[in-house]
């Protein structure tokens, strides 16, 4: 940056010397008979060692002795000349005579100086020492031995510092202590600028206007008459303008120089000079690691230059510089620095933050007045010093930006101490905040910026006009302040704030993202970044007036994250009013206080609490099972139970304690729950009761979610308390909550009015703890979590396989009602029992369901097709003229599939695939209810209903003729005649039939509905808890008695 300062430097020391020769002797004349002789004067014979001397002194090697010699011998020179040498004129010498002099004793490879140069010497001279631009008097003379002898002791003292000031200062001469580096910089300081303001003060004296055009002009002449490098005459002249503007705008005045305005001059050069020098000392060596020796030097640049700028306004008639003129000089600096560029409106807006960290001012956001300088002088250093603090994160979360290549090289420790570091920072910087902002300003801040000083360093995302309108929405939910403009308290929340949530999606970022959700170290980090994350949403709620996030807020939100094309989502605000009606009421809610009928208004404390308290138990006991299972990639229930339990008795937690109490419940089900690597559970398969980390990771999430169910809508205290289970028309009120939503995400069909009495059912029926009775209690609604997991990833295969053999390839948009011709669909259903290539092993959407996959060995293809064919009747699908089944029943059929292998795999005792007597009679306390409901018209008594179950595994349906319905009462009271040997085609039947009647049932409760009449709206009424039918019974009814079992 500074490497042809020693030229320039050099040019400089050239300029003044000959300025003053010039403008103060009048060396060599010669009468007017002896114009073409060089004069003899003793007293010059010094001069030779005296320029040496002082060109030593220019670059900070020359003593004090040699410096005051030539000093004196130049004084001696000018007082000699004057008394020993005559010019044309009595008293006085032209430039001519002068340059003649100079040029034949000094100048020796025959250089001249030229009109150009000679004049703006004099007009030089003028402004120094006053006079005619055309002549040097010999009483000017004598100014200027005066001036030399009022300067002489300030260059005396300045020789100790030359080294610093002319850029010579090389490590090797510092001192080894920054401090003592820093006092000597400070002392170089103070007395050039003595030196610089005596010498302004000798240009003010005369009173004498100077324009700014001649003193680039002398400059320029100098540097030519030197030989200068081309580029250097260039750089001055694009300073030119620069210097003309700021001394009009921040000096005054007009674009010459007189009275003290010299030395503002002065101390505005002065003070660049020695901000150069202090980045070329302090600054440019330092590697991008040293940030906060950086930061300090930068503080102190700051604070110099805006003391600088203070003192300059102070002078100033209106003590204001503003926007416009601040432009203006910007606009100058464009020559000099090509890619520096500063708009209006950047300037407009960096007005507006002003204002937001300084306060009122008299300039306001329309410019700078002196007070602000003032202000932001007592700021910037805890500005700054908290600015460093971030640059250091900044400089942290650069080199870690890549988890999976750095997240090993990093600890939690680590991001701590520089978590903490920043939070204190960023808290720091928001005392400062002193008034309200408005994030438009803020927008168009960084928008210029991309454009102009930051274009290379800052990209702006194409959608930025899309996240500025989300961080609207954003700073709504976390403020409540709706419009642009927020207040210094939510200012100040949302800095903290938003700093937090940067610092845990960060910290999540690196320590989380190598792991995968269902894997040991996802949970180990979690644990700790939960905690964070629950303190931050809790420090909000208390810092916002309202103490919540309403639905208003959080709905305009998710409206404007879609709209923006931010969420790939098409939700309504209707739907989302009705689930977030769920939360408040339900989900979200404190048990107790749900069932006093206590409505939450928001995202409070109260419903922070209950999140907190949930994934507390599930992160906690997830972070358990890991540390069970350690390297293992199984474990066998009996040892993890065993293991569990003794981590129930050494945690101390009580929410992980009664997780892990649950989690073993779960566990403890007959028929493991296991997971294949395509998250499809096994039934049936031989290696059942294997458990690895990613089943047990499961069954926490299916804990989880039936604990969070069974407390939310329950409707007694008893039944929450102990996670005895739901009602039907309990589950119901939750399907109505949320339905909109999953209708919305098309999960559901608009019309579908079953699906949770279809799944209360599935987990009373199907299930390996399903009992059949009135409530879906803690164990069955995780095992229909799971199943529905399962059934989900099963679908998704199967789905595929379909649409590639039964729709055109150019059918891009695939949803719920997409519909599929029924042959094509039982087809791919039964080709998908086996691979294309028999060689080939099984992995297909049957995979780990064995004796499902036989069936296409025992069975014919038509009977295994009419099969599945009552699956898909059973998950929903009504036959029609068109022959197609749409995605909605058709993503259902996997999980029905499930249901009739968990059948099997529970009531099956032997595993011969078929159900017989003892063992039907097994599984008849699960399904009474439902058989006595099918056959209500017939009045059967209840120890008639055993046999009566026998008979549907038998013959799939009731009887319907008069002969048949003789037989079946035959049938149903002859425990000898119930020889049976249901196989998965019976029991597909009998699914056929249940769809039929339920269907039919239907059809005739909507038959006979009168029409309705649309009512008035009425007022909202408080919640009230759902009121159940009489219970036909609960738990299971007595075991049949029945003999050869």
């Amino acid at each position: 940056m500074f490497s042809k300062w020693q030229l320039r430097s050099q040019a400089i020391f050239t300029v003044m010397l000959t300025a003053i020769t010039l403008a103060g002797c009048g060396l060599k004349i010669g009468e007017a008979n002896k114009s073409e002789t060089t004069a003899e004067v003793q007293a010059i014979a010094c001069l030779d060692s005296s320029i040496a001397d002082l060109k030593l002194f220019t670059v900070g090697e020359a003593t004090d002795e040699q410096v005051a010699s030539s000093l004196q011998c130049l004084q001696d020179v000018f007082i000699s000349f004057k008394e020993n040498i005559r010019g044309e004129h009595k008293d006085a010498y032209t430039a001519k005579e002068i340059a003649l002099f100079i040029e034949k004793n000094f100048i020796k490879d025959g250089k001249t100086f030229s009109d150009a140069f000679l004049a703006e010497v004099m007009k030089f001279k003028v402004a120094l020492i006053g006079g005619s631009s055309l002549l040097v008097r010999e009483t000017e003379i004598d100014q200027v031995v005066s001036l030399l002898t009022s300067l002489k002791p300030d260059i005396l003292r300045l020789n100790k510092s030359m080294k610093i000031i002319t850029f010579k200062w090389i490590s090797q001469f510092h001192p080894e202590s920054e401090d003592e580096k820093e006092k000597l910089f400070l002392i170089a300081k103070t007395d050039f600028n003595r030196f610089v303001q005596k010498l302004a003060q000798q240009f003010a004296q005369t009173g004498n206007a100077y324009l700014i055009d001649d003193l680039f002009n002398f400059v320029r002449e100098v540097l030519i008459f030197a030989k200068g490098e081309s580029e250097t005459v260039q750089f001055f002249e694009k300073v030119r303008p620069f210097l003309k503007t700021f001394k009009t705008v921040l000096i005054g005045g007009d674009n010459s120089l007189k009275a003290s305005e010299w030395e503002r001059l002065g101390s505005t050069l002065h003070e660049g000079l020695f901000q150069a020098l202090r980045y070329e000392y302090f600054l440019k060596d330092l590697s991008d690691q040293d940030i906060e020796t950086k930061w300090r030097g930068y503080e102190k640049m700051a604070i110099d230059l805006s003391g600088l700028v203070e003192n300059l306004l102070d002078v100033k008639e209106t003590q204001t510089l503003s926007n416009f003129e601040l432009f203006e000089i910007t606009q100058t600096l464009v020559k000099i620095f090509p890619d520096f560029s500063l708009n209006m409106q950047l300037i407009e807006s960096i007005g507006h933050l002003k204002v937001m960290m300084l306060g009122d001012s008299p300039s306001g956001r329309i410019g700078w007045s002196k007070s602000d300088f003032s202000k932001l002088r007592t700021k910037i250093p805890k500005l700054f010093q908290q600015i460093a603090t971030l640059v250091q994160t900044y400089d942290y979360l650069q080199r870690h930006k890549n988890p999976i290549l750095t997240w090993s090289t990093t600890s939690p420790e680590e991001f701590l101490s520089i978590e903490s570091k920043t939070l204190v920072a960023v808290e720091s910087l928001a005392e400062l905040i002193e008034r309200p902002y408005s994030l438009y300003y803020l927008k168009i801040l960084i928008q210029e910026l991309a454009k102009g000083p930051l274009s290379e360093e800052l990209v702006l995302p194409e959608n930025f006009e899309s996240l500025y309108s989300a961080a609207l929405s954003i700073k709504t939910v976390l403020t409540g302040e709706e419009d642009n403009t927020i207040g210094v308290t939510n200012l100040k929340t949302l800095l903290v704030v938003g700093a937090r949530a940067f610092l845990h999606v960060t910290e999540y970022n690196i320590f989380t993202v190598p792991y995968k959700i269902d894997e040991p170290g996802f949970y180990t980090h979690l644990d700790r970044i939960f905690e964070k994350i629950i303190k931050t949403v809790s420090l909000n709620l208390e810092l916002k007036s309202s103490k919540m996030y309403s639905s208003e807020e959080l709905i305009s939100l998710i409206l404007t994250l879609q709209q923006e094309d931010i969420i790939n989502t098409e939700l309504k605000d209707q739907s989302l009013a009705m689930m977030f009606e769920g939360l408040w009421k339900n989900l979200l809610n404190d048990p107790a206080g749900r069932l006093g009928n206590q409505v939450l208004p928001g995202f409070n404390s109260v419903a922070l609490a209950q999140v907190s308290n949930e994934m507390r138990g599930f992160i906690g006991s997830q972070k358990v099972v890991g540390e069970i299972f350690g390297k293992q990639e199984t474990i066998t229930k009996s040892l993890l139970l065993t293991e569990i339990r003794k981590a129930m008795v050494a945690q101390k937690d009580p929410l992980v304690k009664a997780s892990l109490r649950e989690l073993q419940t779960v566990l403890s089900s007959v028929i493991s729950l296991n997971f294949n690597s395509h998250d499809f559970l096994k039934i049936l398969t031989l290696d059942l009761g294997q458990y690895s980390y990613k089943d047990t990771f499961k069954s926490n999430l299916g804990r989880a979610f039936s604990r969070l169910f069974i407390r939310s809508y329950a409707g007694d205290m008893s039944r929450v308390s102990k996670l005895k289970g739901v009602t039907v028309t309990e589950a119901e009120v939750a399907f109505k909550q949320f339905k909109s939503i999953a209708v919305d995400f098309e999960v559901i069909d608009i019309s579908n009015e079953t699906f949770m009495s279809a799944r209360f059912m599935e987990a009373n029926l199907f299930l390996a703890t399903s009992n059949g009775d009135l409530y879906a209690n803690f164990t069955e609604v995780h095992d229909i979590f799971l199943h529905i997991l399962s059934g989900m990833a099963r679908a998704k295969m199967l789905k595929e396989r379909i649409i590639e053999a039964c729709l055109p390839p150019q059918q891009d948009r695939i949803s719920s009602k997409t519909g599929v011709w029924e042959f094509c669909l039982l087809k791919t259903y039964y080709n998908e029992m086996v691979m294309k290539d028999p060689a080939t092993p099984y992995f297909g959407s049957y995979l780990d369901l064995p004796q499902m996959l036989q069936m296409r060995n025992q069975f014919s293809a038509q009977e295994v097709k009419e099969y599945f064919y009552s699956l898909v009747k059973a998950a929903g699908h009504v036959p029609n003229d068109k022959e197609v089944v749409y995605f909605e029943d058709a993503d259902l059929f996997p999980h029905v599939l499930q249901y009739i292998e968990m059948v099997y795999a529970r009531h099956d005792s032997n595993k011969d695939g078929v159900l017989e007597k003892c063992e039907a009679l097994g599984a008849f306390p699960i399904f009474h209810d439902l058989i006595k409901e099918l056959t209500a018209e017939y009045k059967l008594k209840e120890d008639q209903l055993p046999g009566t179950f026998i008979y549907l595994l038998k013959f799939s349906r009731p009887p319907k003729t008069l002969a048949e319905k003789f037989k079946f009462l035959s049938f149903i009271n002859t425990p000898e005649k119930w020889v049976i040997a249901s196989t998965r085609i019976d029991l597909g039947k009998i699914f056929n039939f249940i769809a039929d009647e339920t269907r039919a049932k239907k059809e005739k409760a909507e038959a006979q509905q009168p029409p309705v009449t649309p009512a008035e709206p009425v007022a909202p009424q408080p919640p009230v808890t759902p009121v159940e039918p009489p219970a036909k019974r609960v738990g299971p009814p007595p075991e049949p008695i029945v003999t050869g079992c």
